[in-house]
């Protein structure tokens, strides 16, 4: 990879992370350790214009952070959850088996996305002060996952949060499989404005 070369890749869904968007996050986050100061955007919205998925830092007060899209719509929450409690991991990683090169290729283009959102300075001060933290950042892919092993899925929010926040997941149609509804009927985060 020739970092001389590098562009930040843009994605079409990301956009600001508003002071609404910050109330609205921090009551879909009660219980769940979360700072403010990871976000870098909105990285995927629902119908209801509220905040599903969020772009973070993917280093953050001088340590790799390795979740770079951060599911916090409590709908998908549930879901996920759901499905993980019917094993829905393990069915997950099966069907991945059948799509290996395309999951393989998918994390790489994660990873390539991660290493394009750092700044010029912390790409420059990995490189030059934490040789080991950078190459770790180039070689894994969604959840720390490294490149060149069999397809591991360490939960499915993780997975759903990057499918939503990133096309081309190889699990697109079994997330639509599992889980028939991706938005709330009744916009529920909405109450967290009142």
């Amino acid at each position: 990879m020739c970092m001389r070369n590098l562009r930040r890749e843009v994605h079409g869904n990301l956009s600001l992370f508003s002071t609404r968007d910050e109330i609205v996050t921090a009551g879909q986050m009660v219980g769940r350790s979360f700072h403010k100061g990871l976000v870098l955007s909105v990285a995927a919205r629902c119908t209801w214009g509220m905040p599903q998925v969020l772009k973070c830092r993917p280093f953050y007060r001088g340590h790799p952070f390795p979740t770079l899209f951060w599911l916090t719509c409590p709908h998908l929450a549930y879901q996920c959850g759901r499905l993980e409690s019917d094993g829905g991991v393990r069915a997950l990683e099966d069907f991945l088996r059948e799509n290996e090169k395309a999951y393989r290729l998918y994390n790489s283009r994660y990873a390539w996305v991660r290493i394009s959102s750092l700044s010029g300075c912390e790409r420059f001060f990995l490189r030059r002060y934490s040789p080991k933290i950078w190459k770790t950042m180039l070689k894994t892919g969604i959840g720390g996952i490294r490149l060149t092993e069999n397809p591991a899925v360490k939960c499915l929010h993780l997975q759903a949060a990057t499918m939503l926040a990133l096309p081309g997941h190889p699990a697109e149609a079994w997330f639509a499989e599992k889980i028939e509804e991706f938005c709330c009927k009744k916009a529920h985060c909405k109450k967290y404005l009142d």
